[in-house]
């Protein structure tokens, strides 16, 4: 959410912020935007029926629906094209990818009047950062145009969230709940690809295959991996 909120505000707009998809509602119904980005996996609703129920007011027939989601089949993207939205931003995005979009779908996007509406999900604890914590705020840094303490922000609260996913998960499977579980993974791993922290990434979609497959060892085997590289990030003083 911060680093999309960031790349607009580098670019001179902003936006409107909804937690779930029902939020997402409620905005469109007291407010008209030039433009959304829906993304798919939210709590109370999610963003495939948001989209169609926003489609459906009388001044948001022709609004673009952007998809916001980390695309694992091609079956994702369909799903979305038949929600109603007219286009997809792939996680991890650029700054340059999310102007694009606008670029592409919103006329006149530096008008002072545009609204824009984001649906994220957004759900520290003390740190020592390691050098590779240095090692990924500088690719961050370079990649995003942000500034260095803001992408140090960014990463804290990304190892934060991160453990606190990584132990939601292993109570999911040790409940063999791998469908609760394969959607934190599907969040973990578009929320580490969006900081850089590729390895979590890679770790992530390996997981969520193997939840997908029902092969626990495997999906065990992939969040250990993942628990060892956010040590190599931080040591929490626990």
């Amino acid at each position: 959410m911060k680093f999309f909120v960031n790349s607009l505000k580098l670019n001179g707009l902003t936006c409107d912020i909804a937690i779930d998809g029902a939020k997402a509602l409620k905005a469109c119904e007291n407010k008209e935007y030039d433009i959304i980005f829906m993304d798919c996996q939210m709590p109370v609703m999610d963003g495939y029926e948001a989209t169609r129920k926003i489609l459906l007011l009388r001044s948001y027939k022709n609004v673009p629906v952007i998809a916001m989601t980390a695309y694992s089949m091609k079956d994702d993207e369909i799903k979305c094209l038949e929600a109603g939205m007219i286009d997809y931003l792939s996680k991890p995005f650029t700054v340059d990818q999310v102007m694009e979009m606008l670029e592409k779908h919103v006329k006149n996007i530096h008008n002072d009047d545009m609204n824009i509406l984001s649906d994220l999900n957004d759900h520290g604890f003390e740190m020592n950062q390691s050098d590779y914590f240095t090692e990924i705020v500088k690719s961050l840094t370079e990649e995003s145009g942000f500034d260095e303490r803001f992408c140090t922000e960014l990463l804290e609260e990304f190892c934060e969230q991160s453990k606190k996913i990584l132990s939601q998960i292993k109570e999911c499977i040790e409940q063999d709940d791998l469908n609760e579980s394969c959607i934190l993974l599907h969040k973990l791993k578009g929320s580490a690809g969006t900081v850089r922290v590729n390895d979590i990434a890679e770790f992530a979609l390996q997981a969520e295959n193997a939840a997908k497959n029902d092969d626990k060892d495997l999906l065990m085997k992939a969040v250990y991996s993942m628990e060892k590289t956010l040590k190599k990030l931080v040591m929490d003083n626990e």
